[in-house]
């Protein structure tokens, strides 16, 4: 069985805003070494990581100064600061992985009456 990973659903939400590169990295961050059970593939974890060096001055986060470059740099989130906030969305992630991975529920249309 192939574990499910969000790495479409996180892609396509920092490509829409980039300034959501902080709370990903923190909540990827928390889900890998504070849950032990990441949602995104360690190869998206390197990205938000890169892309998140590259950018992190350009970027407006209440919690950008929670974020290490050094730690960046080792693409790590080890050792860091996790506000109620992100570990609240963190778990969010977590525990609503698969139906985040699927999209949006496409339920029946609703037709005009008679």
């Amino acid at each position: 069985m192939t574990a499910v990973t969000l790495d479409g659903y996180v892609g396509s939400i920092l490509t829409a805003n980039p300034n959501m590169l902080i709370p990903h990295y923190l909540m990827h961050s928390y889900l890998y070494y504070v849950m032990d059970d990441p949602v995104v593939s360690d190869s998206m974890f390197d990205t938000i990581c890169k892309r998140l060096l590259v950018e992190l001055d350009g970027l407006t986060h209440m919690h950008k100064h929670l974020v290490d470059k050094s730690l960046l740099v080792a693409g790590s989130g080890f050792n860091l600061q996790f506000p109620e906030m992100v570990v609240g969305a963190a778990r969010y992630l977590h525990y609503n992985k698969k139906a985040l991975a699927h999209g949006p529920r496409r339920g029946r249309q609703r037709t005009a009456g008679p």
